[in-house]
């Protein structure tokens, strides 16, 4: 996460002078200077020539196509809109059932629809590294020991404290898009990967229960808490500051879970043909982003785990260590004088694994 100035003007030189090559990725919203950066060492990967191998995917464009509310009597071809999807759920989507669940929950909560699908304008980054060779390693690190490409994807998700909803679906969809990436730049290769960035996910949250336990029920409070309470009101968004979860609306029109008239929210999985995935840090840090008045792990750095269907992948070697609540509230909190970011880094060193050699 960064914005474009600090891209420009600090990011982008240092490291392109200290033989790094990275992208920038604006959010997709009016007048934003804000977006995600993305580097890599040109002393472990070549370097990438083509600026279109730089992707870049706005979430909302990620989302499943759904028919409009009442379509019946909208005057569409309902047979060509479901031919085309199941053409596309066949070739596309095989395993990802949620998909298809999320696609008709979002057909019955319009508002929420055009929330995520229109009006929010988070980004996901893409990019494949082909390994550059590392001579004289011998038997440590042969040539069947490691891949020959990886995928690293990095992302910053929507911060309000009352939309754990839909940093859940945010992740589902990326989640989706990451392993249709990585199944489709060499035939049937499918190279391990690293995702990364700020989710705006507690430990405890959907988002993060998702990607480590692989589903969150419908019945998962955190989640679902504010479904249908939720507002997105767009002056009220450009005049908070995307950082972190702090801001509030009014409980007043909170509706009951129970409710009858609703429809009840789906069941979201990870299918079992994406990767298992591991942290970067073997436990969670207690906190990533400490301000006054919450305290909590925003960030991760996450790998996928080699397996009988994964040939490769990643397991966490080492990880630099964090401060304590102590060291940071003797500055009162982030940032300060000797941490100059409202967000601590991660830092890790990840191995390569091998399913012939785990």
């Amino acid at each position: 996460e960064v914005d474009m100035i600090s891209f420009d003007t600090l990011l982008r030189p240092v490291l392109c002078a200290n033989w790094y090559q990275g992208y920038y990725s604006v959010k997709q919203v009016d007048s934003s200077n804000e977006g995600c950066a993305l580097f890599w060492s040109l002393e472990c990967f070549e370097c990438i020539q083509d600026e279109k191998e730089m992707n870049d995917f706005p979430i909302r464009d990620l989302f499943p196509s759904s028919p409009p509310v009442d379509k019946d009597d909208s005057g569409v071809d309902m047979s060509s809109w479901n031919s085309k999807n199941q053409k596309d759920s066949r070739e596309e989507d095989m395993g990802w059932q949620s998909l298809h669940e999320l696609s008709h929950f979002l057909s019955k909560h319009p508002h929420l629809q055009e929330t995520v699908q229109k009006a929010l304008g988070h980004v996901l980054q893409l990019v494949t590294l082909t390994l550059k060779e590392v001579p004289n390693h011998g038997n440590i690190i042969g040539a069947l020991q490691r891949p020959p490409k990886i995928v690293v994807a990095n992302t910053h998700l929507f911060f309000h404290n009352w939309a754990g909803h839909i940093r859940v679906m945010q992740l589902l969809v990326s989640c989706h898009k990451l392993d249709l990436y990585r199944r489709t730049q060499d035939g049937d290769k499918k190279y391990p990967f690293v995702f990364c960035g700020d989710f705006n996910s507690a430990v405890v949250s959907g988002g993060v229960r998702l990607l480590l336990q692989r589903s969150v029920p419908p019945t998962h409070g955190r989640t679902w808490k504010h479904l249908h309470s939720f507002e997105w009101r767009k002056e009220e968004f450009e005049e908070q500051q995307d950082d972190g979860a702090t801001s509030s609306l009014s409980s007043s029109t909170r509706v009951p879970m129970n409710d009858d008239k609703l429809q009840p929210p789906p069941t979201l999985a990870l299918p079992d043909t994406f990767p298992i995935l591991c942290s970067g840090y073997r436990d969670l840090p207690p906190f990533t982003h400490y301000i006054q008045g919450y305290a909590g792990t925003l960030d991760y750095i996450l790998a996928s785990e080699s397996s009988s269907e994964e040939p490769f992948g990643f397991r966490p070697k080492r990880w630099a260590p964090m401060p304590s609540a102590r060291q940071v509230r003797q500055h009162v909190a982030l940032p300060n004088e000797g941490m100059p970011s409202d967000h601590l880094s991660l830092v890790c060193d990840l191995e390569y694994t091998s399913s012939n050699n785990k």
